[in-house]
């Protein structure tokens, strides 16, 4: 266990270490991305960057069904489980989008984010069970938390800066806190919803971009881009 300590405005005294991973399971969807539990939270749902599909899979990666939806470099998915309504995030159009659970989008918002590098954009999103506002991630340059209101307006923007990039966000409702990715620091890091770190761990996946946890479980489900794998991990 290596305890380190950061300055940086939004990190805290991390404890690095490493989480078992109990399960490894191929996908037969490209280049996965995002990573949000279903309604019952027996399944799972992702997205893939390469078909701009939509997927819900099983804990074991088997595809359970395609919702009927093609949106365009879609890299982020969150499911509200009272309503079964679903989010997406669009990378490059900056775009916040709602679906009806059958795929019909409802509505969408562009989000003002200041930045040259048009890949580097929306990332992520979660749903905050508890208020129904949502956190969303913008990967780097700059690395961003923004949360939203349920109708996409910004009610507060934060600088991130415990990782080189932000590739997939997660709201953990038991404990009203944050499980965020990065995908070139190789870690899963846990914060407040304000973006102050609370812990880092150390994953060895390529390219991770979508994560979901059972905090009642100990569990952490993470996808990746790269090997196309859903890895399960105990913490």
């Amino acid at each position: 266990m290596i305890v380190l300590s950061m300055s940086c405005s939004n990190s805290a005294s991390i404890i690095q270490e490493d989480l078992e991973l109990i399960g490894q399971f191929a996908l037969s969807i490209p280049e996965p991305s995002g990573l949000s539990f279903s309604a019952s939270g027996s399944s799972l749902y992702t997205v893939s960057d390469e078909t701009n599909k939509i997927y819900n899979i099983s804990k074991t990666g088997s595809i359970l069904n395609i919702i009927d939806f093609t949106g365009n470099d879609i890299e982020g998915i969150s499911l509200d489980r009272d309503n079964g309504q679903i989010w997406v995030v669009e990378e490059r159009d900056r775009k916040v989008i709602k679906l009806t659970a059958d795929g019909t989008p409802t509505s969408e918002c562009q989000l003002q984010i200041e930045q040259n590098d048009a890949n580097s954009g929306l990332e992520g999103i979660a749903i905050n069970q508890i208020d129904k506002s949502l956190y969303v991630l913008n990967e780097k340059n700059p690395g961003l938390l923004l949360e939203l209101d349920s109708n996409g307006k910004i009610l507060k923007e934060t600088n991130l800066r415990f990782a080189s990039d932000y590739s997939g966000i997660f709201h953990d409702e038991l404990n009203d806190q944050l499980w965020i990715l990065s995908d070139q620091s190789r870690t899963i890091n846990r914060s407040r919803t304000d973006g102050v770190l609370i812990e880092s761990f150390n994953i060895n996946v390529t390219q991770a971009e979508g994560i979901a946890v059972n905090s009642t479980e100990q569990l952490i489900y993470v996808v990746s881009d790269a090997t196309e794998n859903l890895y399960v991990f105990k913490y």
